[in-house]
């Protein structure tokens, strides 16, 4: 290993700590990382020059002696620009380099062929910088988050649920405009990234998101578990059911997500929707289906309609072999969900019930409900540009 690496090795660690451990001294820094109070102080200073890093006052003490002087990352140092690309919404932030939000802009760009969508897109994000006053040379990278299947090395979609149906590279797009690091991968990794930075004491877990698709990322020793394959972590198109509809992504039949996620909920729900069947979601969506949300469904579920508790009860089931499946495969410390489904109470319990029926360990000390909302979600992108570009020097 050559000097320099060793050196940007061990700047990496002393970055890392301090995010861990903020306000601590370089005595202390250097006993957290294993390396010489000499060497610490030497890799701090062009950090302090630059201003990297910052010093935020002394440690008082009774002992005699000199001082300790408490360090900081400066959060401040550089800015980094997160693109989330949903259907019908796509939502430009703009972040310091803890991941709060300082501006934010949602755009209703229609759902349209990529060469469209992008051209707009890139008019709004270059008056975006114009009206905030944010130079480039203020930018550490800008993080795109896509739905689906990504190749994270060429920075492509391959297969973008709810939107595009070719591939496209928003990297190499974006490039030509923008003279910074361009970071593009999966929504559900995005947010493995995000939830690490959350919560510093987890390295090893297994994190699955449920929305209008279901994936998942693992988490080894503080890394992504990463295979060559962009649909890697797909564990939503897991074969859970016979069936006859062919998924239009996995191309199976009887994968879990073409069956239970929420748009396959939706589209189960609407085909029994009545007055009859469903009196209190009928009341909710005003007698028209069109009014159909998957937060209607769940309000539903909590006042009783028997229909939607059926349905919940079956997706809480087949998902639950799914998680008991990933434990026994990879054996995660923690398995996390994320997702509006989460929030509800009847279905997290019918999904504790049935895990509970087949595993005698208590489940309840491995899985865990996310923190990250929807609100929160929208700033994932930023995370792997922070993380790559600023820690992984």
């Amino acid at each position: 290993m050559k000097i320099k690496d060793i050196k940007e090795k061990n700047t990496s660690k002393i970055l890392n700590y301090l995010r861990k451990n903020e306000g601590i001294s370089k005595k202390d820094l250097s006993e957290g990382i294993k390396l010489s109070p000499s060497t610490v102080t030497d890799l701090c200073a062009p950090l302090l020059k630059e201003k990297i890093i910052e010093e935020i006052g002394m440690l008082e003490s009774d002992k005699p002696g000199r001082k300790k002087v408490l360090l900081k990352i400066n959060y401040d140092y550089k800015k980094v620009i997160g693109i989330d690309i949903k259907k019908n919404k796509t939502t430009i932030i703009i972040t310091n380099l803890k991941g709060d939000i300082l501006n934010k802009i949602i755009l209703e760009l229609e759902n349209q062929e990529p060469e469209k969508y992008l051209k707009q897109l890139l008019e709004y994000l270059e008056k975006f910088l114009l009206d905030t006053k944010i130079s480039f040379t203020e930018i550490l990278g800008i993080g795109i988050g896509v739905v689906g299947a990504v190749d994270s090395v060429e920075g492509k979609t391959i297969d973008f649920i709810g939107f595009w149906n070719e591939e496209v590279f928003l990297k190499k797009i974006f490039e030509k405009k923008f003279n910074v690091p361009i970071i593009v991968s999966n929504n559900v990794k995005n947010l493995a990234i995000q939830q690490m930075f959350i919560n510093n004491d987890l390295n090893d877990f297994f994190l699955l998101k449920y929305g209008i698709g279901v994936g998942g990322s693992l988490v080894i020793g503080g890394e992504l578990f990463k295979k060559d394959s962009a649909f890697s972590g797909e564990v939503g198109h897991s074969i859970v059911i016979d069936d006859n509809e062919i998924c239009p992504i996995c191309k199976r039949r009887g994968c879990f997500e073409n069956n239970f996620s929420e748009k396959a909920l939706i589209k189960k729900v609407k085909k029994i929707f009545n007055s009859e069947k469903m009196p209190i979601l009928y009341n909710l969506a005003k007698g028209d289906e069109k009014n159909i949300d998957f937060k209607k469904i769940l309000k539903a579920g909590s006042l009783g309609e028997n229909e939607i508790l059926i349905l919940l009860e079956e997706a809480s089931k087949y998902l639950g072999i799914i998680l008991l499946n990933m434990f026994t495969l990879f054996y995660p410390k923690k398995i996390i969900l994320c997702g509006e489904i989460f929030k509800n109470e009847i279905f997290i319990n019918y999904l504790f019930s049935y895990i509970h029926q087949k595993q005698i360990l208590d489940f309840k000390k491995i899985i865990v409900v996310s923190e990250i909302d929807t609100d929160k979600e929208l700033k994932s992108s930023v995370y792997p540009v922070i993380k790559e570009k600023f820690y992984n020097i």
